[in-house]
């Protein structure tokens, strides 16, 4: 039961009088001293509730005493929201007294805790409580606790309100968005053209992304158009590998595919399947084992994966040009992805989930791994008439099949489908077809209740679109609910700037997620945040980034420990530290703060880069990005690290929150040191 007792109120909590009653129902799922049965209504334990028998309305549930009780509030915990796909939410129901008074209570939709409270105390030796309507009738209807209190000071409250996603139709797009505004904006385009000329590792970056969209170019509209999957296709990982002789044929994008051999894999060992004795009608092989090989899948998820590819490359070769070649082109790749989008929701069907669920080939969390470069993409040529062109979906969808789609014959997820118009442009079909459609998919999976990695994705992928679309609830949602990124980072970053998983890879991964929120964030403007939200301003945030991966480095060697396997390497130590993610980080610092930070962060670069920034970033594996956002570092000389970074990196450091502590001593090839564990072991998974 939640309670809520006034500050400094020492008095009793009311009795429950369920508590000395005969409790009885219409039905129940189990005996009545079972799991499901009626005396779990008042057993105070969460682990148990009463369940009906099946579906059928109305329901009741019966409270009697041998003498009559005098009582005002009748509590109803109901049991909904903890299993919504198999219990019915409450819409209305009735209280009836032994003596004849009845009276009907309204229930808002995902409300767990009702309290009913009488105009007056009364006396009854009976309550009923009658379930008239449900909001979706599913399999049972529920009820967790019950109580019946006499309550005149009101110490019976209902909870505060769990943060719940709103119904699709209740988001607002406002649209009237400058763009480019997600991940870049017209003043960093400029920054990249003029990094593109005046710096080496730029031309070369640029004349890598022209030649890389080039080949995009290469084939007409209708020749690509024929790999196009239809909707409710399958697509798959890839996970059960060759059925001849067991080697894989890799994954996803990097699946051994060509546009040579439509329809095909071909595994390390040159087997092309499916051939005519292991056949694919789009549903999968079945082998005598019994494993499914999803040649087709796996065709699918390759095609959508690197038309994705092929419109980041475009969007940027556009933004670095303005050549409308390169957005006609990613026009069309994001209006036939747009077509089946909506339709294709079942994500990996070899991904292990039942029933799957997802966008394209990404289950679950992934679809913000791609729907995040969609957005990228579609940003950078979001102003090119290009997408005033009318779409295709109209006219694919005279083709989709009647009925039943592969996806829900085959693994059961159900069909959905998007939206079609006369007239209806490109810019029309991506922008609700494919963003807004991706986007409710990861808002409404933000409010699970987890801080994890997978949370991050989901409120990323919704954070991106809202602000492309001009969405203030995506926003809002990522910088305010109790699943915000400022809810991660308390939870998950400690005082010493440490991720809580023991597991160093999974650490740096949660760090490149969270970086994805900082530009979108800075970029967004209304009334409510008229210059953005800054994550770099935030002590912990910055923390987060400061050489995570150096300060876990005792003589050349990463910490071992968590997640971490054997490490046998025999390495010669050098004072002369590097760490590539480390420089990464530390560009990203230098580039979203201002002032005595930004100083701080140039010193961290230009340690780093040995004193030449230039010849780092020509190195470095994130060019792109250092295209737009590079300015230069003043100073050419190699300073050393700030004291406190130093003696992190070189020194000891006891880390008291994370329960570690790192022993260094001497340097060079006499380097040595030791760690100190007394903390908790939390790794991933």
């Amino acid at each position: 039961m939640w309670i809520a007792l006034p500050a400094g109120h020492a008095q009793a909590f009311p009795e429950n009088l369920v508590s000395r009653a005969r409790v009885s129902a219409s039905s129940q799922a189990s005996p009545a001293d079972g799991k499901y049965g009626v005396l779990r209504l008042a057993d105070g334990n969460r682990a148990t509730h009463w369940a009906s028998a099946n579906k059928a309305l109305p329901q009741w549930i019966r409270i009697e005493w041998d003498q009559a009780q005098e009582f005002d509030t009748i509590s109803l915990q109901i049991y909904h929201t903890q299993a919504r796909n198999l219990y019915a939410g409450w819409k209305r129901f009735e209280v009836e007294l032994s003596d004849g008074t009845k009276r009907a209570y309204t229930v808002q939709p995902d409300q767990d805790v009702v309290n009913a409270r009488l105009e007056k105390p009364c006396r009854a030796k009976w309550v009923q409580i009658t379930l008239l309507e449900v909001y979706e009738e599913r399999t049972y209807v529920g009820v967790d606790e019950v109580g019946i209190y006499l309550d005149p000071e009101r110490r019976i409250r209902e909870p505060k309100p769990i943060a719940r996603a709103l119904p699709r139709e209740a988001i607002r797009v406002l649209g009237g968005r400058p763009h480019p505004s997600v991940y870049v904006t017209a003043a960093d385009v400029a920054r990249a053209r003029r990094n593109a000329e005046q710096t080496e590792w730029g031309r070369q970056t640029k004349q890598e992304i022209l030649a890389a969209a080039d080949k995009w170019l290469e084939r007409t509209e209708e020749e690509w158009l024929r790999f196009l999957p239809p909707p409710g296709a399958c697509y798959a990982y890839g996970f059960t590998g060759c059925p001849i002789c067991r080697s894989s044929w890799g994954t996803w994008g990097g699946a051994r595919c060509s546009w040579d051999r439509p329809g095909t894999v071909q595994c390390t060992q040159g087997h092309i399947l499916p051939d005519a004795k292991h056949p694919d009608d789009g549903s999968g092989y079945k082998g005598p084992d019994g494993r499914v090989h999803y040649f087709v899948g796996s065709w699918n998820a390759w095609v959508t994966e690197q038309w994705l590819n092929a419109i980041n490359r475009l969007g940027h070769a556009y933004a670095l040009t303005g050549d409308e070649r390169y957005a006609e082109r990613a026009a069309f790749f994001l209006d036939a992805l747009a077509s089946i989008y909506a339709e294709s929701t079942s994500g990996s069907w070899d991904y292990p989930s039942s029933p799957p669920s997802g966008r394209f080939a990404r289950p679950w969390y992934q679809v913000a791994r791609t729907l995040v470069p969609f957005v990228e993409g579609y940003d950078l040529i979001y102003t090119s008439k290009a997408l005033n062109k009318p779409s295709l979906r109209p006219r694919l969808e005279k083709g989709f099949p009647k009925g039943p789609t592969l996806q829900q014959r085959a693994v059961g997820t159900a069909d959905a489908h998007g939206k079609s118009w006369e007239g209806m442009t490109r810019r029309d079909n991506i922008d609700l077809n494919l963003m807004q459609d991706g986007a409710y998919y990861c808002y409404s999976h933000s409010f699970s209740g987890g801080l994890h990695n997978g949370h991050a994705d989901y409120m990323r992928g919704a954070l991106a679109v809202g602000v492309l679309l001009g969405i203030p609830t995506y926003v809002y949602n990522a910088v305010e609910s109790p699943y915000s990124i400022y809810a991660m980072l308390a939870n998950n970053c400690d005082r010493d700037g440490r991720y809580y998983e023991t597991a160093l890879g999974y650490a740096i991964h949660c760090r490149n997620l969270y970086l994805t929120f900082t530009e979108p964030l800075r970029h967004w403007s209304d009334e409510r945040y008229p210059k953005g939200v800054n994550l770099f301003a935030n002590d912990r945030f910055r923390a987060f980034y400061e050489l995570p991966d150096l300060t876990m480095d005792v003589a050349g060697h990463a910490l071992n420990y968590g997640d971490c396997g054997p490490d046998h390497a025999f390495i010669f130590p050098s004072d002369a530290k590097f760490s590539g993610t480390d420089y990464t980080f530390a560009e990203h610092l230098y580039a979203g703060c201002t002032g005595a930070e930004r100083e701080r962060f140039a010193r961290l670069l230009r340690y780093l880069a040995g004193g030449d920034v230039e010849r780092a970033r020509a190195a470095a594996p994130n060019r792109t990005w250092l295209l737009y956002h590079a300015d230069p570092v003043p100073g050419a000389e190699a300073p050393s690290l700030p004291e406190d970074l130093h003696r992190k990196v070189f020194g000891s450091w006891f880390l008291g929150q994370k329960g570690l502590a790192i022993l260094r001593d001497g340097s060079g090839a006499e380097a040595q040191g030791a760690l100190v564990r007394f903390g908790p072991s939390l790794n991933h998974g």
